[in-house]
C-alpha cells in the first residue's frame, strides 16, 4: 500500500507546489481523496515517539522488505513492487492507504 508521506514530483512540479503551497494543498486532496488528505494533515501536525525497541522492530521489518524486494527482481520481477507496510506500532496505523489509489498511479511510495 502506497505511503501518505511521499510523493514523487519532477523538479519542475516541486518548485511549483514550493512556490504555491495552496496548489499543493489542492493537488494532494485530489490525488489522495478528502479522508485521506485530511488523515495525512492530521499526521502532519502530530509528533510520535518511538523506544529503542520500536525502532528494532522497524528496522527488522524494513530489512525483510529489502530483502524480499531483492530477491523478487533477482528472480525477473519488473515494475512497481509495493512495500510492505509496518503496522507493528500504534502511530504507524492509518499511515498506508487502501489498495485502491486514486486515479491507479503508483508514483506514492
Amino acid at each position: 500500500m502506497p505511503y501518505l508521506g511521499a510523493i514523487a514530483l519532477d523538479a519542475q512540479r516541486h518548485r511549483r507546489f514550493t512556490d504555491y503551497p495552496l496548489e499543493w494543498a489542492e493537488f494532494c486532496r485530489g490525488f489522495l481523496g478528502p479522508e485521506a488528505y485530511d488523515t495525512a494533515k492530521q499526521l502532519a501536525h502530530s509528533t510520535v515517539k518511538f523506544t529503542k525497541s520500536d525502532k528494532a522492530d522497524m528496522l527488522e521489518h524494513f530489512k525483510s522488505e529489502l530483502k524480499r524486494m531483492e530477491d523478487l527482481r533477482k528472480d525477473g520481477v519488473t515494475g512497481f513492487i509495493r512495500l510492505n507496510s509496518f503496522d507493528g506500532h500504534p502511530a504507524l496505523r492509518g499511515l498506508w492507504l487502501p489498495d485502491g489509489v486514486p486515479n491507479g498511479v503508483e508514483g506514492v511510495c
